[in-house]
């Protein structure tokens, strides 16, 4: 599903919360909420894990989603090449997806307070405190990554503390 101009959510979580989902699909969305000249097309998964989920990108291999913001139909959610910009998109949880296998595991940020990907390029997994995971083992507590180094890009969690 395609949201017009007037119906621009700041995220998929919105959309969820606001009642307006009519499933897994393609929405316009607008993370500042006020000039639709930042807008974008992404994914939302409306169904795993009581749903809200902006896909950020789908990689076999190498993804680089502070620069790669572009979505194109071609490259459609689940094919490798898929891209949105989550850069602006304030999160306290974060899914990953095995499109290999279908099996799905997200984790939740212990502190509650949202981390945006923009700001925070770089920085060791202790800036983000700890996170609990849902579907992988729940015997340690993960940090988060926010990687973009042309060894390793991308989001990454991890059972330890260090650099990217």
């Amino acid at each position: 599903m395609l949201g017009t101009r007037n119906e621009d959510s700041k995220s998929c979580l919105d959309i969820k919360n606001q009642g307006l989902s009519r499933g897994d699909g393609v929405h316009r969305l607008d993370p500042d909420g006020g000039s639709s000249s930042n807008a974008f097309l992404a994914y939302c998964d409306m169904t795993s894990y009581n749903g809200g989920w902006t896909m950020c990108y789908t990689t076999d291999e190498y993804a680089k989603p502070r620069t790669e913001v572009t979505y194109s139909s071609k490259a459609p959610y689940g094919n490798d090449g898929y891209r949105t910009n989550c850069n602006n998109i304030p999160f306290t949880e974060i899914m990953f997806v095995d499109h290999q296998t279908g099996k799905k595991v997200y984790f939740k940020r212990k502190s509650n307070l949202p981390v945006k990907a923009a700001a925070n390029y770089g920085k060791t997994g202790s800036a983000f405190g700890l996170w609990d995971a849902v579907g992988a083992s729940r015997s340690y507590s993960y940090q988060l990554l926010i990687c973009d180094h042309p060894f390793y890009s991308g989001f990454m969690m991890s059972g330890f503390t260090g650099n990217c």
